[in-house]
């Protein structure tokens, strides 16, 4: 009977523990199935961050373009109105002291004009070698004089065309300047952004690393947990979970291997971002620096044709006054008085020729010019000059007008 017992109990022992066994590998096996599934998403799910990491800088980087572009455009605007209001600027606070400075400078003028007429009549009035119709007494010295006033115009007006041309130069050369510094803090700037970025970046970048050593730290220990638990167990789980184990290790050498070379190929994409944008500013630069020399040597050209031009105009138009101003005298001759005006002649019409092409040239130029550009060159806009527009020499030859808009007194009327 105790016999019967026993095996009963033991019967009914055996039967539960391996109802127990049971039930605890089936509980295990689901463990494992639920940890295999989560291990075979892991690979999907960096996939889909590495994906939209990609995207995320892929529109960070547009986003970056659009906004240089931006920047660009305003630079630009704001150095196109600042070029055309900086004569304006400059020339405002010293509007009264240059009109002064000009003021005197022509009275100090008229009086030495006065003084070198009254020195020579005197000085002619002494003279008794002068030829007949030259003497003291019938004043007959307005010639002489009207020539060397037209003399003095049109070196005047030679004089304005050359300081012309070298403001000109002087605001190409400010332009150029402007320029030059605007591209380098473009570049400072992108260094800059650039530095920061890589910074920022390269603080993610050891940041995920200390994530996913601390991911595998806490991985290895809990695989060394349960190995220790699947021990005490079955040697065959034991050797599965070691695999397994060894599995996940190559797999997390590869992710790491594989972030590695991500990191490398976006350095190498700044790089050649770099290199891009630095040969594009060379580029730019070298187009700007064509387009002034071929300016320059446009400029230079048209001035040696319209010399050309003012020199062969000129010897037409001696020879021609020479033609018709020789007469012929009784002894075979010219008289001293008919060589002395045919050279006044020549003279007065030479400087006439001069002033005459220099107009025209003048007027050529202000034809040609838009509007906008006529306005830059006197530092307004919206027609709102600082003294009025000079007239041309053929429409007031015998005035100072076009120097002091307030001087309206004729040279023919002043006494010398």
């Amino acid at each position: 009977m105790y016999k019967c017992l026993y095996t009963l109990r033991y019967e009914k022992a055996k039967a539960d523990y391996k109802s127990n066994l049971k039930k605890r590998r089936q509980k295990m096996h689901e463990l494992f199935n639920k940890d295999s599934e989560l291990l075979d998403q892991v690979p999907l799910k960096i996939e889909e961050d590495r994906y939209l990491r990609r995207e995320q800088l892929r529109e960070e980087i547009e986003e970056l373009r659009k906004l240089k572009e931006i920047e660009c455009k305003t630079l630009a605007k704001a150095g196109y109105r600042k070029q055309t209001t900086m004569n304006k600027d400059n020339y405002r606070p010293l509007l009264n002291k240059l009109y002064m400075q000009d003021l005197n400078a022509q009275v100090e003028l008229n009086k030495q004009i006065k003084a070198y007429e009254n020195r020579k009549e005197e000085g002619m009035a002494k003279m008794t070698w002068l030829p007949v119709g030259h003497d003291c007494g019938n004043g007959n010295t307005r010639p002489k004089r009207d020539l060397n006033e037209e003399l003095r115009d049109a070196m005047a007006a030679r004089e304005a065309k050359l300081s012309e041309i070298a403001k000109q130069k002087e605001r190409e050369a400010e332009e150029m300047r402007e320029r030059e510094e605007v591209c380098l803090r473009e570049k400072a700037e992108a260094t800059k952004a650039a530095y920061e970025r890589r910074a920022m970046l390269r603080g993610a970048f050891e940041q995920q690393i200390k994530e996913r050593n601390q991911e595998l730290w806490t991985k290895k220990v809990e695989d060394a947990r349960v190995s220790a638990w699947l021990t005490s167990n079955a040697n065959q789980q034991v050797l599965v979970m070691k695999d397994k184990s060894l599995h996940d290790k190559a797999i997390a050498k590869q992710r790491a291997l594989d972030f590695f070379d991500y990191v490398k190929q976006l350095e190498e994409e700044k790089q050649l971002e770099e290199k891009r944008r630095e040969r594009a500013m060379e580029r730019i630069a070298s187009d700007m620096m064509e387009a002034n020399e071929a300016k320059q040597r446009q400029i230079r050209e048209a001035s040696q044709a319209l010399e050309r031009e003012i020199r062969q105009a000129q010897l037409k138009q001696i020879k021609e006054k020479e033609g018709r101003s020789i007469v012929p005298t009784t002894d075979g001759g010219l008289s001293f008085l008919d060589k002395m005006h045919a050279d006044d002649g020549r003279r007065v019409d030479g400087a006439r020729i001069i002033r005459q092409e220099n107009s025209r040239y003048l007027q050529q130029q202000i034809a040609q010019k838009p509007s906008t550009a006529l306005f830059e060159d006197w530092g307004m806009e919206g027609r709102e000059f600082t003294r009025s527009p000079q007239r041309s020499h053929e429409e007031d030859l015998a005035t100072y007008e076009y120097l002091n808009p307030l001087r309206k007194l004729s040279l023919k009327e002043m006494e010398f």
